[in-house]
């Protein structure tokens, strides 16, 4: 378990709707781009589930979504580009 009740997930466990969630969200806001992989993947259940996803897109950059699933929608609350390096990349972040 990670800080805050995070629970990391192979990125494979990802639910299908989640990835699609994120990469709608992602089309939307950085042209031109697809997801390529999910690097890292992680969870967290609270008044819903929250799955963060630390991305490599189809332009190189590194994204972070999160997406919140109230029972009945996937809803993308964070989509932040991630410039880090990736060997030391934690979440929750800390600002």
């Amino acid at each position: 378990m990670l800080a805050g009740g995070w629970t990391e997930l192979a990125p494979a466990d990802v639910n299908s709707k989640v990835r699609e969630a994120a990469a709608a969200k992602i089309a939307e806001s950085v042209s031109g781009a697809t997801i390529a992989e999910v690097i890292k993947a992680s969870s967290q259940v609270v008044r819903g589930v929250n799955t963060m996803l630390l991305t490599r897109l189809s332009t190189g950059a590194h994204y972070i979504v999160v997406v919140w699933f109230d029972l009945k929608n996937y809803i993308v609350t964070t989509l932040k580009e991630y410039t880090g390096n990736l060997a030391n990349f934690t979440w929750p972040m800390r600002e």
